[in-house]
This record gives structure tokens, sequence and C-alpha cells, in this order.
């Protein structure tokens, strides 16, 4: 047994096995798992494989849902059967709060999926485009959330929380993508302190509350309006374009 490791892990349960699991996928090499037992035969033996389908919070769905995921992949990737069965579950809503903030909570993980989808493959401006068409069919699917926002944020406590903490989130994803275009030689740097912050906070109101302002000017939403705000939303940033950015805006 060696006497010295970087990493040591105390506890071979699903917190320990798991730990050392995901370290070596990072290609960490130089770790030891302690266990005064056999893996896995305390508390964790009595907790069905440790991923339950309930949603005690966004973050937690998150992990969660990697949990089911990878149990469904380790069979294939080690050749030993995990016995998981994915059962699923059913959410029961017992007043429209309830459902709104189911809904509003399934929104999200809808936009952290494209926007996940668009920073790992081949990001340019033209990509940056096709999310605004999907971000909007999302706006567009869910506009119930959109038509009523301010009532919703002011009578629904927990999708208000939740929401002042994504802001900050989205922010961060928002300059994230920009400084990857800086990069490309797509996007120019600041001549204003924080202008790409104070650029994300108008695009966030606007999409916020584009669908209810249709809706009252012109009464309805057709397929038109998705073309005007993917337009609108393109003319916000081509200000802070360099010439080369310019250059693949007039071939998109």
């Amino acid at each position: 047994m060696k006497s010295q490791a970087k990493v040591v892990i105390v506890g071979g349960g699903i917190m320990g096995v798991s730990l050392l699991y995901h370290l070596t996928k990072e290609g960490w090499t130089d770790i030891v798992l302690v266990e005064k037992g056999e893996l896995t035969s305390g508390s964790t033996w009595h907790a069905a494989g440790q991923c339950p389908h309930m949603i005690g919070s966004y973050n937690l769905a998150k992990v969660h849902l990697h949990s089911t995921n990878l149990y469904k992949q380790l069979e294939k990737e080690t050749g030993q059967a995990t016995g998981f069965h994915d059962c699923g579950s059913l959410r029961l809503a017992y007043k429209k709060e309830d459902i709104d903030t189911a809904l509003y909570f399934e929104l999200v993980a809808c936009m952290d999926s494209i926007h996940e989808k668009l920073i790992t493959e081949a990001l340019s401006l033209a990509t940056l485009g096709n999310f605004t068409e999907y971000l909007f069919d999302l706006i567009f699917e869910y506009r119930f959330i959109f038509l009523d926002f301010v009532h919703l944020m002011k009578s629904n406590k927990k999708v208000a929380t939740h929401y002042k903490e994504l802001l900050k989130f989205r922010k961060l994803q928002f300059i994230q993508i920009i400084e990857m275009l800086k990069m490309q030689g797509v996007f120019r740097e600041e001549a204003l302190p924080d202008e790409y912050e104070k650029l994300y906070g108008r695009i966030q109101v606007y999409s916020d509350f584009y669908l209810s302002s249709v809706e009252i000017i012109e009464g309805g939403v057709t397929e038109i309006h998705k073309t005007h705000y993917k337009t609108n939303i393109q003319y916000a940033i081509y200000p802070y374009l360099t010439e080369k950015g310019r250059t693949e805006f007039a071939n998109m």
C-alpha cells in the first residue's frame, strides 16, 4: 500500500467513489481511496443509487441529472452491470404556483442546454445568431411566463429568488461568450467601463419584456416577430464588432 499520495479520499461510499471517479476523469493519478469495509457497504447501500428524481433546488437537479446519465453509461464504460433502471418520476402540482414554478425551472434547464451547445460547438458570430433564434423559440414556447412577467416575480417568491441569482449567472455566461469572440477578433475591446455588462443588461430586459410589448402594441405574436427579435439583437451587438466581425456579420 502507498505511504503517501497527493489526494487521500477517506470513505468508499457514493461520495468518495464518485470523487475518485471524477478526479481520474480529470487526469489525476496520484490518488488513494481508503475504506474500512467494502465499497458502498454503509449508508450508500440503503440509498437506491443516490440518484433520486426529485428537485430540492435547481443546482441539485443538475447533479441528479448528471448522476442518472452517468449510471446509463457506466456499464458500457466499465463492462460491469450496474443494475440501474431508469423508471422516471411523476411530479404533482396542487396549485397554479406549483405549475408556474415547475415550468419556470424547465425553461431554465432548456436555456442552459442551448447555451452549453453554443460554447461547446464551434462558436462564431453565425452560431451566436442561431442561438438568438433558439432563444426566441423558447421565449415563445414559455410565453405565459413573459406575458405576465412582473406578476409572476411578485407572486412567486421561489421563482423570484432564483431569477435574481440566475441573472448574475447569465451575465457571467454572456461575458464568457464575448471574451471567446474577442479572442477570435470578432468583438472589440471595451471603450467604456463595463460596456459588455451594460450590453447584457439591455439585452436581458429586452428579452424579458419583448413578448408583452408586442402583445400590447400589435395584439399578438406571429412568426415575423421571431425575425424582428433576432434582427434587434444583432443590431444591438453591431457597434461592438471589429472590422473582421462586421465582415462576418455582412455574410450572415
